[in-house]
């Protein structure tokens, strides 16, 4: 080899690989590059539903979940709660607090419109507050209770000012409510509302607008003149079901793209856990054994305390939930501004239970009942007719006779627990369920003045401290004070143990793969999830069938889905060993409104019918109570107080 290229082979060698490496490299840039894509717009997403809309109306929404879940879609309120639970501007650009927390100003922004392109203004929240406010109004009793004895006015075009008769920190959260139009309900009475067209084709000022509602389905379209996020997506369409069971098949058939309250297991009984993905998220409500403080069992603290480390929470939490819960701690959301996260958590020792008991005085008997004065502890357990709270009581009872502590469980309808237990405070201890809203206020829960009949401090709790504090954290306008006032009531609470908290429950979602942009977070209300559907993204098939393999996905974004099959085309689901039994299904949350849906018919609004027994939704099912989603656990459906922040 010539001396001059033995001399060079080196460099060139290395010469050589550099520019292999630089190639790579840009090719790998490039690459990259072409495939960070932003999400196109346009697509269509499909989700189900257990029920149908009765009124599509911000202010009448709480009798009915589907359409509380519409109105999340349709409207804005003032304000908009972020993930740890504080207030964020909406249609309101600031507000100002005065000193004294009396009065509240809030400044609108100029560039929201209603639906058919009408500016959102003052008028408008004066308007629906009123209307709330209105001795006739139809809408939830908590609800007008929340906005009594508040003064609202116009300032200007975009000026609201809020009057309370003494300060209240939680007021704000208040300001959610969504608003109604003006220029259209002006003429209109608060009695007339649930009658009036409008709940049939509603006008709206949020990221969705209305297209059309059939019997089978409703059809929103993205309101590209929204002020916020617009959504990615082209269409959102919500489909009907009468039950969870065809809600299932529904799945199963790729009908939907998304459901709520579907599990892993539901998934893998219908044979999609390779379609879908499930999400879950807490809820900002949580379960919870009432002890009667006044109770002969339950006024030693020593006792309530035994109580907590007797009881295996996370067990409860599988025997009630299959799981979908999260052991509770303090009686404030966790996640949220005012939770104590340095709180020390109950732990399950049966063995410091025992030796609590016996301190206490409660020496073991005979046949391993305690005893003491001659009284065997033995006590009711109460709680309402839903087979998995009654599953959940029994699992207490049976943890709760391993050291020494005798339970009778015994069930009685929602509101027959209420009125004839819980508000004469006539029981030893109760299964429920609390919902304590946007706010961490505890004060109707737990202070003691609303230890009296038509309140709702139920186990009796009383403790000057715990009033003192939540009277300071509600008055305050000061955040951190407020911060600090539930940090020291949270504590309190952790060594006075009124009631022994036992989990927060945990709402699923589940979506389809090619779904993308999905991100739960700490759920306010039952429809929080709905809003995401403005980040979500399609990604497509190239086959929608049955026949065709699961996993030939494109890459692409925003490609219009094919269309679900019509009912004439949809494969029959009468016998199908894949569907899942009726019971325990919550379709009958539906008969309490029958007279509403009889009322309904002939007046434009469609009533969505049984494609198998062409009979109204709802027309012979079990009355239902409660606040949550149809499709949901009946853990998380029923059984829950929900106490609205409030003044006074």
């Amino acid at each position: 080899m010539n001396p001059v290229l033995r001399a060079l082979r080196l460099p060139i060698l290395i010469a050589g690989i550099g520019c292999l490496v630089i190639s790579g490299s840009v090719a790998a840039l490039a690459f990259t590059l072409s495939t960070e894509t932003e999400p196109d717009r346009g697509g269509t997403f499909v989700e189900g539903v257990v029920g149908s809309p009765l009124s599509i109306n911000p202010i009448l929404a709480s009798f009915n979940d589907v359409d509380r879940d519409l109105c999340a879609l349709l409207f804005t309120g003032l304000i908009r709660l972020n993930e740890r639970g504080e207030p964020t501007p909406e249609l309101a650009a600031k507000w100002e607090i005065a000193p004294d927390g009396k009065t509240v100003v809030v400044q609108m922004r100029r560039d929201a419109h209603w639906h058919d392109g009408t500016p959102v203004g003052a008028r408008d929240v004066v308007f629906t507050i009123r209307a709330i406010q209105d001795p006739k109004f139809q809408g939830a009793p908590d609800l007008a209770e929340t906005w009594k004895n508040i003064t609202v006015e116009q300032v200007d075009d975009y000026t609201v000012r809020f009057r309370l008769r003494e300060g209240f920190a939680p007021f704000i959260t208040n300001l959610q409510v969504g608003l109604l139009p003006y220029h259209l309900l002006k003429d209109v009475p608060a009695e007339a509302l649930p009658d009036h067209p409008f709940r049939a084709n509603p006008v709206g000022s949020g990221p969705w607008k209305l297209r059309e509602v059939t019997n089978e389905a409703i059809t929103l379209d993205a309101n590209l003149g929204y002020y916020g996020q617009k959504p990615y997506l082209r269409t959102f369409r919500m489909r009907f079901y009468p039950n969870r069971q065809a809600l299932l098949n529904a799945l199963r058939l790729r009908e939907v793209q998304a459901a709520a309250g579907i599990t892993d297991a539901d998934l893998v009984r219908i044979g999609k856990n390779k379609d879908y993905r499930a999400y879950t998220a807490p809820r900002a409500s949580f379960t919870i054994l009432f002890l009667n403080n006044r109770s002969t069992f339950f006024r030693d603290k020593a006792v309530r305390q035994a109580i907590g480390y007797a009881l295996n929470r996370q067990r409860i939490v599988e025997v009630a939930a299959g799981g979908m819960g999260i052991v509770a701690d303090t009686p404030v959301p966790p996640g949220t501004w005012a939770a104590d996260t340095t709180l020390q958590k109950l732990q399950h020792d049966p063995d410091r239970a025992r030796m609590l008991l016996s301190e206490a005085g409660w020496a073991p008997g005979a046949d391993g009942t305690r005893e003491k004065n001659g009284e065997r502890f033995r006590f009711s357990l109460l709680t309402n007719d839903d087979p998995t709270r009654i599953a959940a009581a029994e699992e207490i009872a049976r943890q709760l006779r391993q050291v020494g502590l005798r339970a009778e469980v015994s069930a009685s309808g929602y509101s027959g627990l209420i009125e004839r237990f819980l508000s004469p405070r006539q029981f030893d201890a109760v299964l429920f369920g609390l919902d304590p809203g946007g706010d961490p206020d505890g004060f109707s829960n737990w202070h003691s003045s609303q230890a009296r009949p038509g309140g709702f401090n139920f186990v009796s709790y009383s403790n000057r401290r715990v009033d003192d504090l939540l009277e300071k954290a509600r008055s305050s306008p000061d955040p951190l004070e407020r911060t600090k006032a539930y940090a020291e009531f949270q504590a309190i609470f952790a060594e006075d143990v009124p009631s022994v908290l036992l989990y927060y429950p945990l709402s699923s979602y589940v979506v389809d793969r090619e779904v993308n942009g999905v991100t739960l977070r700490l759920l306010f209300e039952p429809s929080d999830p709905l809003p995401l559907a403005t980040k979500l993204v399609r990604q497509d098939e190239t086959e929608h069938s049955a026949r065709a393999a699961q996993d030939r996905v494109t890459a692409r974004l925003g490609q219009r889905p094919t269309p679900a099959p019509s009912h004439a085309q949809r494969p029959s689901v009468r016998g199908d060993p894949l569907a899942l039994d009726d019971a325990p299904s919550w379709e009958g949350w539906l008969a309490r409104r029958r007279s509403g849906l009889q009322a309904i018919r002939g007046r434009g609004f469609p009533v969505p019918r049984d494609h198998r027994r062409e009979r109204p939704v709802g027309s012979d099912h079990r009355r239902r109570a409660g606040r949550r989603r149809a499709p949901k656990p009946p853990a998380l459906a029923r059984g829950h107080i929900r106490a609205r922040s409030r003044q006074g």
